[in-house]
C-alpha cells in the first residue's frame, strides 16, 4: 500500500440484522489535544464533567479502500483497495459475520455484535494487529464484569477522534468509551440511561420487561440523539423514539415540555432500520411490517420535530450527500431492492437498479458507494456514483463476499 497517499477511504462491510440492522477511527495528529476522561466508576451515568468537545471527521478524495465483506453461513473479512482494486484479502477472516466496522483517521474498529461483544482497534498499515492488549486479542469487553447474556451494541458513534458513543441493543444504557484506552479499566467512561424507554407486556398473567432496543446513534456539534425502535420480541408495537442528550451536559433533553411523559421524539414510522445526520436534520428509513407504514422520516434537531417525508416503500438503508441529495434502498422483497433519490414525496430511480440485490449504501462527500451482494450468477461488488449527476464512475469487483457496510478512513 502507497503510505505517501494524502487520504484514505475505508470502506467496511459488516453483517446486519433483519429488524435491528445497523452500522468510525482516530487522527493520532488530532489525538493528544484531545481530552482523556479517566474511566469513572462502575455504573457511573454522564454529566458534565464527562463532556469533550465535538469534533467532525476529516473530509476528501481517497485513493485507497478498504472494504468489509460478509455473507450468512460463510464467514467475512476485510479487504484492501486501491484505485478501484483489490490490493488485499481474507484480513480478520472469521466464520462469524454479526460485527459492526467503522473508521476515523488512520484507524479502523471493529465491534463483534449479538453474542461476540468485543471492540477492537486497527492501524491501517497493519490491520491483523488489534492494538487494545487483551488476553483473546480481541480486544475490550462490551458485556459489564461477569455479564452472560449479550448486550449486542449496534453501532460506533463519534464525538471526536477520541471519544465515542455505543448504543447496546440487549440493555437499557449506551456506553460512552474512552477510544485511546490502554486498558480495559480505561474503556468505559460513563453511560446513558434509557431505561425510561423499556416496554412492559403483560399477557396471559406473564409480565415482560423489553429493552428500549437502542440501534442507531448520531452525533453533531450539540447532541447526541439515539434512535430506539422499542419492540415486543421482533415486532415493532411500540412507537419507535429518539432521545436527544445535549453534548455539554449529557443530559437528556425534554423535546416536549408541555406535555408529561417520555423526554424523547415520537417518531411516525416504528420499524426503523437506518439513519443519516446532515446538519441538524436526522433522516432514518423505516421498512413495512404489517400494519406499520414503511418510509422515511426527518427528524429536526433544531425544533425537536418530526416529519414522514417519502412513504412510497419500505426502506432499508438511508443516506445523505454533501450537496444535500437523499438517497434511500428500498425494500421490495428479499433480494429485490432498488436505489432511489427521495425528494420529498416522490422518488426517482438511480441507474436501473429496481430488483437487484442492493445490500449497503453510503455517502462520502459527493460519492455515493452502493453495494451488490452475491445473487446467483451476479458477482459481489461495489459501484460509486458521482451525486451531482447520479451517474456511475467506477466499479469495484473481485469481492469474495457480499458488502453489508461501508465506511470510510483519511490519512
Amino acid at each position: 500500500m502507497n503510505l505517501h497517499l494524502k487520504n484514505i477511504l475505508t470502506g467496511l462491510l459488516a453483517c446486519s440484522l433483519l429488524t435491528g440492522c445497523v452500522n468510525e477511527l482516530e487522527d493520532s495528529s488530532d489525538s493528544a489535544q484531545e481530552d482523556i476522561i479517566p474511566s469513572p466508576e462502575e455504573n457511573s451515568l454522564c454529566g458534565p464533567e464527562h463532556a469533550v468537545a465535538f469534533t467532525a471527521p476529516s473530509s476528501g478524495n481517497s485513493s485507497t479502500s478498504i472494504i468489509r465483506a460478509a455473507d450468512y453461513g460463510d464467514g467475512s473479512h476485510i479487504e484492501f483497495i486501491e484505485n478501484g482494486s483489490v490490493t488485499q484479502t481474507g484480513l480478520l477472516a472469521n466464520t462469524q459475520t454479526d460485527y459492526a466496522v467503522a473508521g476515523r483517521g488512520e484507524y479502523f474498529y471493529y465491534m463483534g455484535r449479538l453474542g461476540i461483544d468485543t471492540f477492537q482497534k486497527y492501524y491501517y498499515t497493519s490491520p491483523e494487529s488489534g492494538l487494545y492488549q487483551t488476553q483473546n486479542n480481541l480486544g475490550y469487553s462490551i458485556r459489564e464484569a461477569g455479564q452472560d447474556n449479550s448486550p449486542n451494541a449496534t453501532m460506533i458513534g463519534f464525538i471526536n477522534n477520541s471519544t465515542a458513543i455505543l448504543p447496546r441493543r440487549e440493555e437499557n444504557k449506551a456506553w460512552v468509551v474512552n477510544l485511546d484506552a490502554q486498558t480495559e479499566s480505561e474503556f468505559k467512561i460513563c453511560e446513558l440511561d434509557l431505561s425510561e424507554y423499556a416496554t412492559t407486556v403483560i399477557s396471559d398473567g406473564v409480565t415482560t420487561t423489553y429493552p428500549p432496543h437502542m440501534t442507531l446513534v448520531n452525533i453533531n456539534e450539540n447532541y447526541a440523539a439515539i434512535t430506539m425502535q422499542r419492540l415486543e420480541d421482533y415486532t415493532p408495537v411500540e412507537s419507535a423514539y429518539v432521545a436527544v442528550f445535549d453534548l455539554n451536559t449529557w443530559q437528556e433533553i425534554d423535546t416536549n415540555p408541555i406535555e408529561e411523559g417520555l423526554k424523547g421524539i415520537e417518531l411516525n414510522l416504528k420499524n426503523i432500520q437506518g439513519s443519516s445526520l446532515s446538519g441538524n436534520d436526522l433522516y432514518l428509513s423505516s421498512l413495512l411490517y404489517s400494519d406499520n407504514s414503511g418510509g422515511i422520516e426527518k427528524v429536526s434537531l433544531e425544533n425537536m420535530t418530526t416529519t414522514t417525508i417519502n412513504d412510497e416503500s419500505g426502506y432499508s438503508s438511508i443516506a445523505v450527500s454533501s450537496n444535500g441529495n437523499i438517497y434511500a434502498i428500498s425494500y421490495e422483497g428479499w433480494q429485490n431492492n432498488g436505489l432511489y433519490q427521495i425528494d420529498g414525496d416522490t422518488r426517482s430511480e438511480i441507474d436501473n437498479t429496481s430488483g437487484s440485490y442492493l445490500t449497503t449504501m453510503t455517502t462520502n462527500g459527493n460519492e455515493l458507494w452502493l453495494g451488490f451482494g452475491l445473487s446467483g450468477e451476479n458477482q459481489p461488488k461495489i459501484e460509486v456514483f458521482n451525486t451531482i449527476n447520479n451517474i456511475g464512475t467506477y466499479t469495484i469487483d473481485g469481492l469474495l463476499r457480499s458488502p453489508v457496510g461501508i465506511t470510510f478512513i483519511e490519512k
